[in-house]
C-alpha cells in the first residue's frame, strides 16, 4: 500500500523527499516504522494525538520518499520550550540524512512558534542518535538514571538540549 513502510522502493541519497504534517492515514505507517526501528515502540494510540485538530501543542511530521512514508518526528512545545518526543526512520532508509532533515524541519517550526530551547532524551547506548543530535548542536545537560526499559533491565537516558 502506498504510504506504508517496508515497500520495495528505496530512498536514494540524492532522491528528492518531502516533509509534511502527519495525518490520520499515516498512523499505520509510522507505527510500523517505530516497531521496526525501536525495541519499545509507541502504540498507534500514542501517535493519534498529533493528528487531533484540538491538540494545539503536539505535532508530527513525516518524510516521504518514493511515494512512501520513510520516517517521522513527533514534537511539542509549551510556551517557549520544545521537546522532541519520538523520531524514527524506516531501517531500509537509514543513513541517508532523513532524520537530520526531519529534526531540522521540526526545529524550524518550533522557531516559528517562538520556542527558545528544544529538549530531548536518548538512550545512553544509542550512539548513532547521540552523534546525530551532537552534530545538530544539541548538548548533553544531564542523565536520567534507569529511565528506559531494556531487554536486560533499565537504561539511562541522556538529556540533551539546544538553544534555538
Amino acid at each position: 500500500k502506498e504510504g506504508m513502510a517496508g515497500s520495495a522502493a528505496t530512498c536514494k541519497v540524492n532522491m528528492s523527499v518531502s516533509i509534511r504534517a502527519v495525518v490520520e492515514d499515516d498512523i499505520a505507517a509510522i507505527s510500523d516504522i517505530d516497531a521496526r526501528a525501536s525495541a519499545f515502540a509507541w502504540t498507534p494510540e500514542q501517535f493519534q494525538k498529533c493528528t487531533e485538530i484540538d491538540n494545539s501543542q503536539e505535532r508530527g511530521l513525516v518524510i516521504v520518499c518514493a511515494a512512501q512514508v520513510a520516517g517521522f518526528v513527533i514534537f511539542n512545545h509549551v510556551l517557549d520550550e520544545g521537546s522532541i518526543y519520538n523520531i524514527a526512520v524506516d531501517p531500509d532508509h537509514q543513513r541517508r540524512g532523513l532524520a537530520s532533515k526531519l529534526l531540522f524541519e521540526a526545529i524550524e517550526r518550533m522557531k516559528l512558534e517562538s520556542v527558545k530551547r528544544c529538549f530531548l532524551d536518548v538512550r545512553r547506548s544509542n550512539a548513532a542518535a547521540l552523534a546525530l543530535y551532537s552534530d545538530l548542536g544539541f548538548e548533553i545537560d544531564g542523565v536520567r538514571k534507569n529511565y528506559y526499559r531494556g531487554s536486560a533491565g533499565r537504561e539511562d537516558a541522556m538529556l540533551m538540549s539546544k538553544l534555538l
